[in-house]
């Protein structure tokens, strides 16, 4: 009988099609200007790759690119070069905070962004998250979301705030109940 369940599972595999993964191709901007840069250099790379570009600066080591496509990067700078480190996926992007911390007891910067983003599908209403950003020289930087509101019609039907967990080795987590927030907030 398991045999049996196993080649109808076969078969029925078989007839769904099959799933095939493709990268996603790396437009030039990403692929020649993710790399550590200095200001000449980052500029440099704007003009080649990217003309037309707005260049905003939210704070003294942080950039905002924004392309004529409207593909939409962040830049910070670290020593005497800029990198990238984020790609936000729109210009609904704002700069809520920025503070040192520290990640495995080195110095770290961390960043929040605000993202409010109304839904076309839906009258009268919007979402909006938190994204914090942790970034040091050893580790990189990673993203997460410790807040997620989704409103329609005036009322809150989504909703989820967490904190961010940083640990000694360099690891962290948002902590916080996502069990009560519906498919947009969980998600994230």
């Amino acid at each position: 009988m398991a045999r049996l369940g196993w080649i109808v599972a076969a078969v029925l595999g078989l007839s769904s099609g099959v799933v095939e993964a493709r990268p996603r191709m790396q437009p030039p901007f990403e692929r020649e200007c993710l790399k550590p840069l200095t200001s000449a250099a980052l500029d440099a790379c704007i003009q080649r790759w990217a003309k037309g570009a707005k260049v905003t600066r939210w704070a003294p080591d942080l950039e905002v690119i924004r392309l004529p496509n409207a593909a939409v990067y962040l830049y910070l700078k670290s020593a005497a070069h800029w990198r990238m480190i984020y790609i936000l996926g729109d210009d609904h992007y704002e700069l809520l905070a920025t503070s040192a911390t520290t990640v495995a007891k080195r110095p770290a910067k961390q960043i929040e962004l605000g993202h409010v983003v109304e839904i076309p599908s839906e009258h009268a209403s919007w979402f909006r998250e938190r994204v914090v950003l942790v970034c040091d020289d050893v580790f990189g930087c990673r993203s997460g979301v410790t807040a997620c509101t989704v409103m329609k019609r005036g009322r809150a039907t989504e909703t989820f705030r967490g904190r961010l967990d940083v640990r000694d080795d360099g690891s962290w987590v948002v902590v916080g109940d996502r069990s009560k927030t519906g498919v947009m907030c969980r998600s994230r």
